[in-house]
């Protein structure tokens, strides 16, 4: 019966915890005695594993992910809002030609509004700016 690769073990030793070592090493090598692993594999497997503790302990745990949200409470109003706008925003790039006529009935209505209104005194010339 061979030993599993040295060099793989070396690596899970020197790049794990005691504990979590012990626990993948002993995963592989009784996958490696059953004969189900090859070299290769096992090599593959012992960098994943080495990689996935490491992974793991870097992402945020569920009690350090709640803990910013109690401090957004003061702040609803404007999360709303900003959240809506984000909203509307991926609703007017999913129909731009709607997006294209609400852009240009806001920007032309007021003005062609504005543009046609008589003077207010009879008889005098009114300067438009």
């Amino acid at each position: 019966m061979t030993r599993p690769p040295r060099l793989a073990e070396l690596l899970m030793r020197m790049l794990l915890p005691r504990i979590p070592f012990e626990a993948i090493a002993g995963d592989l090598e009784e996958a490696w005695h059953a004969g189900t692993l090859s070299r290769a594999s096992y090599c593959r497997l012992a960098l994943a594993s080495v990689a996935h503790y490491h992974a793991d302990r870097l992402r945020p745990r569920s009690h350090e992910r709640s803990a910013p949200a109690d401090r957004r409470k003061g702040d609803r109003p404007m999360r709303s809002l900003l959240q809506d706008l984000g909203y509307g925003l991926r609703l007017l790039r999913r129909s731009p030609g709607f997006a294209l006529a609400t852009v240009l009935t806001l920007a032309l209505g007021p003005s062609s509004s504005a543009w046609g209104r008589p003077c207010a005194t009879p008889g005098r010339s009114c300067r438009r700016a």
